[in-house]
């Protein structure tokens, strides 16, 4: 097994954070490319790459707006936990050959472990505001999610055992040969499902669903709706 080197904890969370940050700008973006393409509407580059800063300047412009009683506390929580567990698991995956945020021989685990507690995190904005919709959406989420996590073991265990290893380093390395989305065609299909599903986008969006009157994100507004769709786009 080649040798793995690990950041050091200052250069570690500085990588993190940017890669985090760097990837929820072009999630944005991007989202904002596929909704006026989808829509039969032309948008400029240039005016798709500003709307982020628009949106961060208009939330923090913009005077939150809550419901009676809420639980603050798991307010503040949940998108902190949602984005934690982004950056726990971009941090078992190698940067370069040798090179990764941190050396975790379970990798795959811990992978794993941050797509099932995101269920968690993704349930409490739906608890927090005290609002029926909300608590709806999240109750709605956790059902459909177990679905979802059943596909994730199905595709990482699948991943590893042709590496024998549980080390995400390992499995790159075991895919010279041949690459496992030639291996196993069906692996990549399903993680994407899973993906889409553990950010609740497109038609799995069964969080923010307009029949619930937007659902979890409802009672949201100002900075607390711009900390939950940052640490959305970063996972």
């Amino acid at each position: 097994m080649t040798a793995v080197t690990a950041l050091s904890p200052a250069t570690a969370v500085l990588v993190t954070a940017v890669m985090l940050s760097g990837g929820a700008y072009l999630v944005a973006v991007t989202d904002r490319l596929l909704f006026h393409a989808v829509a039969g509407q032309r948008l400029r580059l240039i005016d798709a790459m500003a709307a982020p800063v628009r949106a961060v300047t208009w939330a923090v412009r913009h005077q939150p707006v809550t419901t009676e009683a809420p639980d603050r506390i798991l307010q503040v929580w949940a998108p902190a936990a949602y984005a934690g567990l982004a950056a726990m698991a971009l941090s078992t995956v190698p940067l370069a050959p040798g090179v990764a945020v941190a050396d975790v021989r379970t990798g795959i685990v811990v992978f794993g472990a941050a797509e099932a507690l995101a269920i968690v995190a993704i349930f409490l904005p739906g608890w927090a505001p005290n609002s029926v919709l909300a608590l709806v959406a999240g109750s709605r989420f956790v059902g459909v999610a177990l679905s979802y996590e059943l596909l994730s073991m199905f595709v990482l265990i699948a991943a590893a055992l042709p590496a024998e290893s549980l080390s995400i380093g390992a499995i790159v390395t075991s895919q010279q040969p041949l690459w496992n989305v030639l291996r196993q065609p069906l692996g990549l299909p399903l993680f994407l499902v899973v993906t889409a599903g553990v950010t609740f986008t497109g038609p799995l969006g069964v969080v923010d669903a307009p029949d619930l009157a937007g659902g979890g994100a409802a009672e949201h507004s100002g900075i607390p709706r711009l900390a939950w769709s940052a640490a959305r786009a970063a996972m």
